[in-house]
């Protein structure tokens, strides 16, 4: 049995325009890091420790 709960959220346009923006962020950096890690894929590189 699964227990969740639905929320709803209504926006004003300044919340709506933080979440654009928030988003975009998140965006950005999922696929700076799948870039990165296609090209380490291609040339070689497979275990790689961020450090």
């Amino acid at each position: 049995m699964t227990i969740s709960h639905k929320i709803e959220l209504i926006p004003n346009n300044k919340a709506k325009t933080h979440f654009k923006q928030a988003f975009g962020c998140a965006r950005l950096a999922y696929n700076w890091g799948l870039a990165k890690w296609q090209e380490n894929y291609k040339a070689g590189i497979k275990n790689l420790i961020w450090t």
